[in-house]
């Protein structure tokens, strides 16, 4: 058929909650196991992967992952919704995938009240169409499948059976319409012209750029966004296959004729609801979401894996330029000396918060780090376990844990800051949130120094997974010391995929850095972490740089990935004058090794290390 005319209104769906529709489908990875995802990692029928699929590990990010599907659908409404003959879109929906978008514009506009988009898009939120569905995917069969369906109080859907036992948010109705709308897109086969395929079409419209097409360096990474994003899509169905659509509509229907208020019906007509949901997973993927298949998926690997290839046997351009010890990297430059002069500042600040700020003492009234007597045994997996409590070590101080609260209990302009008068004398919460912030400057200032110290610069989210005790909930410790020097491991993710092996990098840190990470678990740590929790009413801490987990704040809040980026830009522009980039630093790390460092110390460039072989991985570009 050919195309939809609706109306000719502005709209862009772009500025609807899309970003919540792929954050409540990559949720239901909690629910799905280990079976399920290793479905998910495949790329071809019957294919065995070594690894399981997994999500995004920065969910603050999907915004900006999920931003290539959010172009794509701003592209068929606004083609769709043209009123100019002559720009009449060459692709053409199917029957199915009409219907399928008549529902979701209907909801839309059903939202705007059919008023001014530009003046209701903003209450959108606020319409009754976002809020939970009435109708839910429960019907009376579903008591006989082995998952269950309900709702507790805080509106969330529980999905019950003998494995799956916690909560996924429950989408609402325009999420629902959307759902569907996308996975139409994406079954449907062609047998001769692939762009005949809408999606292709939209797909094409992404490889333009301002000077031409996009190159193998960066059209593969929104190929590997929208994959991924697109198994977040069909596990979602898999596990809720009842999804809102009006059947009866024929391809010239209007939009007046909708019938918003129409019971559930199935996505898939041929779909088999007796299939338990990894059954039907099964289904989908070997339908429409590996090679073989022609369908757009089909066509997406394909060409992705060509791209990678190209990238992987292509000179990619120099950036790194040298003009006697300044270094020159796009349009930044600075010289090795200011370069000095930056890191030892910062470690100096560093210090002066920790001793004046967080110890309340001058370098000579603290206990002296006994470097001899400290040992470690990295194999000793106890819980709660680490250098500090080897029972070899040393520090010739009793009770050091409780050493910062008698340093301020003994101290009476100290003792009259952080206690109130009264009866038990109770803390004074203020000067406790004032303790607070001096302590994550401290911390945002060693993240930095760990960065840049710990030879070539880790990935945010291997450094932001450091933890310097057992743990059974997030587990074993990658803070150790060895010889007076600490040292840290890492695990490399990056093309992890790619070559289904992982890198296990020991990255020392000089003893001027590791000083202020013993002080800081040694005497601060303990006092810190018993006060959050029994007078601030923070949770226990397991990590060295804030808790990923922990909800994100104006002041600061967990340290994200973009949080590092923003720490390490304010750091260096202080220090060097230059807002320099976690990523532009990892450039310019190399390009100052290849010229001091032996050819066997020199850092390696990560992206073009990756191995050649297996080039289907859904997660090899955008992961991190």
């Amino acid at each position: 058929m050919g195309r939809i005319f609706i109306r000719p209104r502005p709209l862009d769906p772009t500025r609807l909650d899309f970003d919540n529709l792929v954050e409540k489908s990559q949720k239901t990875l909690r629910i799905v196991g280990l079976f399920g995802r290793f479905e998910l990692a495949r790329t071809e029928k019957n294919q065995v992967r070594a690894r399981p699929f997994r999500g995004y590990q920065d969910p603050g990010r999907i915004s900006r992952y999920s931003r290539p599907w959010k172009q794509i659908l701003s592209f068929f409404v606004r083609t769709q919704e043209n009123p100019n003959p002559i720009d009449y879109p060459t692709y053409s929906f199917d029957n199915i995938q009409a219907v399928y978008y008549r529902r979701y514009i209907g909801l839309v506009y059903r939202a705007l009240e059919f008023e001014d988009p530009e003046e209701n898009l903003e209450n959108l939120e606020k319409s009754t169409i976002f809020e939970d569905s009435s109708s839910d995917f429960h019907d009376e069969d579903e008591d006989e499948e082995e998952v269950e369906e309900d709702e507790d109080e805080a509106g969330k859907t529980i999905i019950r059976g003998p494995r799956y036992s916690r909560k996924v948010s429950r989408l609402s109705r325009i999420e629902k319409a959307l759902l569907s709308f996308l996975l139409s897109l994406l079954d449907r086969k062609s047998d001769e012209d692939e762009y005949e395929l809408p999606l292709v079409d939209a797909l094409a419209v992404l490889g333009l750029e301002e000077n031409g097409f996009r190159g193998p360096d960066s059209y593969p990474s929104i190929l590997s966004s929208i994959l991924k994003i697109s198994k977040f899509f069909v596990l979602r169905f898999a596990f809720e296959p009842r999804l809102e659509y009006p059947s009866d509509l024929d391809s010239d229907s209007n939009i007046s004729d909708l019938d918003l208020s129409r019971e559930p019906v199935l996505l898939f007509s041929d779909l088999d609801l007796s299939e338990k949901p990894l059954e039907r997973l099964t289904t989908l993927i070997d339908r429409f979401l590996i090679r073989g298949t022609k369908t757009t998926m089909a066509w997406l690997l394909d060409l992705r894996s060509y791209g990678l290839k190209i990238a992987r046997n292509s000179t990619s351009p120099g950036y790194i330029d040298w003009s006697g010890e300044t270094i020159l990297y796009k349009d930044i430059s600075f010289s090795l000396s200011n370069f000095r002069s930056f890191l030892f500042g910062l470690i100096e600040s560093t210090r002066d918060i920790l001793f004046t700020e967080l110890l309340f003492s001058s370098v000579n009234n603290i206990p002296e780090i006994p470097w001899s007597r400290i040992f470690d045994n990295p194999v000793d997996n106890a819980g709660f376990s680490n250098f500090l409590a080897n029972p070899r070590s040393d520090f010739g101080l009793e009770n050091s844990d409780r050493w910062l609260y008698n340093r301020i209990s003994e101290n009476s302009s100290l003792s009259s800051r952080f206690f109130l008068s009264g009866p038990g004398n109770p803390w004074n919460k203020k000067e406790l949130f004032e303790y607070t912030r001096s302590l994550r400057v401290f911390l945002e200032k060693l993240l930095v120094l760990f960065l840049i110290s710990g030879g070539q610069p880790p990935r945010a989210p291997e450094l932001l997974s450091l933890r310097s005790t057992n743990s059974t909930t997030t587990g074993l410790r990658n803070i150790f010391i060895e010889e007076g020097y600490v040292y840290f491991v890492t695990y490399y993710y990056k093309g992890y995929t790619l070559s289904e092996s992982t890198r296990i990098i020991y990255r020392y840190l000089p003893r001027e850095i590791g000083e202020l990470l013993v002080y800081y678990l040694w005497l601060i740590y303990p006092f810190y972490t018993r006060v959050s929790y029994t007078v601030l009413g923070k949770p226990y801490n397991d990590y060295l740089f804030e808790n990923p987990t922990r909800k994100a704040t104006s002041k600061g809040g967990r340290i994200t990935p973009e949080r590092l980026r923003t720490i390490f830009r304010r750091e260096s522009l202080a220090g060097l004058g230059l807002a320099l980039n976690p990523s532009a630093y990892r450039h310019i790390s190399i390009g100052i090794s290849r010229r001091f460092l032996s050819k066997k110390l020199r850092f390696q460039d990560e992206d073009l290390e990756e191995v050649e072989e297996d080039l289907d991985s859904s997660e090899a570009i955008l992961d991190l």
